[in-house]
C-alpha cells in the first residue's frame, strides 16, 4: 500500500488532540477521542497487511508479530527506563512503587485490565496519580495485533468468510461495549472487547475499497473531518465512554480512510512530521503532564506553563523518534529475526527485573529521610483506632469507645469526617473525666433514604434506623455531634475531574435534576437530624474545608526534594462558596430543630486562607480528612460542650 498523507494527518490530529486533552487546554475537553481515532487507522492498516499480503504472498504470522514488536516495544522500553531514573530522583516511595508496579503491567501489555481493576476511572483526577495511566491503549493494541490475524487467518483465502467474521465482531463489540457502559463502565473503556469494534471498523473499510468520483471523495472525507471536530467539541468527561458514543469519531475517521482524499494542506511538512512523530509524542506526552499535575503547587504559577509542557512534548517525542524508533528499525531490518527477538527480549527483561526490585524494595523509602517520612506517614497522622471503630459500606457499624474518662461526654455520628474529628473529641472529654462513643461508616451521611448507584453493597438506611434505636439506650442529656462532607453529597468530590455524587436519595445527580436532586439530599438530612434532635442536644459541625490534593503526598513530595514542605492552603473564600448551600441548610436546620453549629474555620484558617499544612506539620491526612494534629486544633471548639 503506498504512503497516504491523510492516514498521517489522522495521526497527527490524533495525537494533537490527546495531548491538548491531557493538558486540560480550552476547547478540548473531547480530546480523548485520538485515541479512537488510532484505533480505526490500526484497524484499517492491520487489515490490509494482512489480507492483501496473503494475497501475493503467503502470510507468515511471525512475521508479522516481529513487526509490530521492532515497532512498538523500542521506544517504550526507553521510555520506561527514562521514567525510572527520572522517578528514583523525585517520586517519593508510594509513587515511585506504584510507577515499578503499572510499568511491569505496561511491559506486559496487560495494564488495561489492571487499570480497569483500579477504584479510579480514567476520568478521575485520582488516575493523574499514574504515570504511565496512557499505556492502557497500548496494551489494547497488542492484545488487537496477538489475536486479529490469529482469528482471520483461517479464512484468507475466502473473502466472503472475511467479511463476515469481521461483521460479527463489529456488532458483537459494539453491542457488548452498550452493554457494560451501563454495568461495568471502566470495563466498558479499558477492555479490549468493548474496544475491538473501533478497530474492527477500519477493517471494514479495507475490505469493502470505495472507487469515488473526486468531488464525492472530498465530500465524505469532508463530512469525516465535520465529525470529528463535532465529537471534540461536544464531547467531555461527562459523556459516558465509549460504545455508541464512539461512533461519532470513529465513523468520521472511517469516511477519512476510505474517502482516500489529498488535501494539499494534508501535505503541510508540520502535519506530516507530527504524524511521524506521533507514536513517540504519544508515549512522552502523558509523563509530562503527569510531572506537571505532580508539582503543580509550583507549576500553577510558573507563566505559559502548558506551552512549555506541550513544547517538551513534541520535542522530547521527536528525540524519541530519531534516537530510538529509527534507530531500531534500521537495526530490526539489518540483522535476523531471532537476532532481533533476542536482543528485544534481553532488553526488556532486563528492565523487568530492574523494576521488580524497585517493587521489592517498596520505591526506596530510605531515600528520604527518617524523620521526614515519619512526620507525614498515614498511619501516624490517621486515627489508631480507624480499622476497628470506623466501618466500610455494607458491614453492620456498632459504638466505639474513645477516651479512658468515666462519664459518658458526647456521641460523635458521622461519616469519615466524623472519625477524622473523633480524637479531638476523645481528648477534649477526657479534660472532664469523660469518654465519647463513635458511630461512623465511610461514605455514609446521615440523610434518612440515602442509597448508591455505584456500591450494591451499601446499606446506609439501614445503619441509620439502627442508630436510630441503639441511640435510645443512652441518657437524653447525651449530647450528639454530627460530622458529614456535606458537600460531597450535594455536588461531588472536588479531588476528582468527574467527581459526581453517587449518593441519592429518590433522584440520581445530573445536571437537569439538580435542584430535585439536593432538595431530596437536604430534606433526608434535616428529617435524620430534627428526628434526633427530639431526643438529645445535637451539634452539627460546618463544612471542613477541602484541600482538593493529598496534603500528606504535597507535604512529603517537596521535602524531598527541597528538604522543606510546601504550606498547603485553600482560599477561604473558595471554601465558603462551595460550602454556601451547605451552610444555608444548617442555618435552616438550627433554626427549625433548634440545633447548634459548630464552626471549625477559626482552628483551621485566617482571614484568607485555609491551612492543610503549616511549619512541616499536615492539618489533613488526605486531601479532606483532618489529621490527628489537623482535628487536635478543634479540641477547643468542642471543650465548652462537655463539661
Amino acid at each position: 500500500m503506498k504512503f497516504r498523507y491523510d492516514i498521517n494527518a489522522l495521526r497527527a490530529l490524533a495525537v494533537v488532540l490527546v495531548t491538548l486533552y491531557h493538558f486540560k487546554v480550552p476547547g478540548f475537553a473531547g480530546g480523548f477521542i485520538g485515541v479512537d481515532v488510532f484505533f480505526v487507522i490500526s484497524g484499517f492498516l492491520m487489515t490490509n497487511i494482512i489480507c492483501k499480503h496473503s494475497a501475493a504472498q503467503p502470510f507468515h504470522l511471525v512475521t508479522f508479530y516481529m513487526a509490530r514488536v521492532s515497532r512498538i516495544i523500542p521506544a517504550l522500553l526507553g521510555l520506561i527506563l527514562a521514567l525510572a531514573v527520572m522517578g528514583y530522583f523525585v517520586l517519593i516511595p508510594e509513587y515511585y512503587q506504584k510507577f515499578a508496579h503499572n510499568a511491569l503491567a505496561s511491559l506486559a501489555f496487560f495494564s488495561n485490565y489492571q487499570y480497569a481493576a483500579e477504584s479510579a476511572g480514567y476520568f478521575d483526577l485520582a488516575a493523574e496519580e499514574n504515570i504511565l495511566l496512557h499505556t492502557w491503549s497500548l496494551s489494547v493494541e497488542w492484545l488487537f495485533y496477538l489475536l486479529y490475524p490469529i482469528v482471520l487467518y483461517p479464512f484468507l483465502r475466502k473473502k466472503y468468510h472475511i467479511k463476515v467474521v469481521l461483521w460479527l465482531m463489529f456488532v458483537l463489540s459494539l453491542c457488548y461495549a452498550s452493554y457494560l457502559l451501563h454495568t461495568n463502565a471502566k470495563g466498558a473503556f479499558y477492555f479490549l472487547s468493548s474496544r475491538i469494534w473501533e478497530m474492527v471498523l477500519g477493517g471494514l473499510v479495507a475490505i469493502y475499497p470505495m472507487s469515488l468520483t473526486v468531488w464525492r471523495s472530498r465530500l465524505l472525507a469532508t463530512m469525516g473531518w465535520l465529525c470529528l471536530l463535532a465529537a471534540v467539541w461536544f464531547y467531555g468527561v461527562a459523556t459516558p465512554w465509549p460504545a455508541y458514543y464512539a461512533l461519532l469519531p470513529t465513523l468520521g475517521t472511517a469516511c477519512i480512510i476510505a474517502a482516500n482524499t489529498d488535501y494539499k494542506c494534508l501535505k503541510w511538512v508540520w502535519i506530516q512530521y507530527l504524524g511521524k512523530y506521533s507514536y513517540s509524542i504519544y508515549l512522552w506526552h502523558w509523563p509530562v503532564a503527569f510531572y506537571g499535575f505532580y508539582f503543580v503547587s509550583v507549576t500553577e504559577h510558573i507563566p505559559y506553563f502548558k506551552v512549555w509542557a506541550i513544547g517538551s512534548s513534541l520535542l522530547l517525542g521527536a528525540l524519541s523518534y530519531y534516537g530510538i524508533e529509527r534507530p531500531s528499525a534500521k537495526w530490526a531490518k539489518q540483522h535476523t529475526q531471532p537476532h532481533v527477538f533476542a536482543g528485544i527480549a534481553v532488553a526488556m527483561l532486563t528492565l523487568i527485573a530492574g523494576l521488580q526490585y524497585v517493587q521489592q524494595a517498596q520505591g526506596f523509602p530510605q531515600r528520604i529521610a527518617a524523620q521526614t517520612r515519619q512526620n507525614f506517614d498515614y498511619v501516624v497522622n490517621s486515627d489508631p483506632k480507624r480499622k476497628q471503630c470506623h466501618f466500610a459500606s455494607g458491614v453492620d457499624v456498632k459504638f466505639c469507645q474513645y477516651g479512658k474518662g468515666k462519664q459518658l461526654k458526647a456521641i460523635v455520628w458521622g461519616d469519615s469526617h466524623a472519625n477524622a474529628v473523633v480524637n479531638a473529641v476523645a481528648t477534649a472529654s477526657e479534660k472532664n473525666d469523660g469518654h465519647i462513643l463513635s458511630w461512623t461508616s465511610s461514605s455514609c451521611p446521615t440523610v434518612l433514604g440515602i442509597q448508591s448507584q455505584a456500591d450494591s453493597k451499601f446499606n446506609c438506611n439501614r445503619q441509620l434506623q439502627r442508630f436510630f434505636l441503639e441511640v435510645q439506650s443512652y441518657p437524653k442529656e447525651t449530647p450528639i455531634i454530627v460530622v458529614n462532607r456535606l458537600n460531597a453529597y450535594l455536588h461531588g468530590n472536588n479531588e476528582t475531574q468527574n467527581g459526581q455524587p453517587q449518593t441519592f436519595v429518590y433522584t440520581p445527580y445530573s445536571l437537569r435534576n439538580l435542584q430535585k436532586f439536593q432538595g431530596e439530599i437536604i430534606q433526608g438530612y434535616e428529617q435524620a437530624i430534627c428526628q434526633l434532635s427530639q431526643t438529645h442536644p445535637v451539634y452539627v459541625m460546618q463544612p471542613i474545608p477541602e484541600m482538593g490534593k493529598n496534603v500528606l503526598n504535597e507535604e512529603l513530595k517537596y521535602s524531598m526534594i527541597l528538604h522543606q514542605g510546601l504550606q498547603m492552603t485553600v482560599s477561604k473564600h473558595q471554601h465558603l462558596q462551595r460550602s454556601n448551600l451547605a451552610l444555608i441548610t444548617n442555618a435552616q436546620l438550627a433554626q427549625r430543630c433548634g440545633v447548634k453549629l459548630l464552626d471549625p474555620l477559626p482552628y483551621l484558617c485566617d482571614q484568607k486562607q485555609c491551612y492543610g499544612s503549616r511549619n512541616n506539620v499536615p492539618y489533613y491526612f488526605d486531601d479532606d480528612h483532618l489529621s490527628l494534629r489537623g482535628a487536635r486544633r478543634l479540641a477547643p471548639l468542642f471543650e465548652p460542650l462537655l463539661k
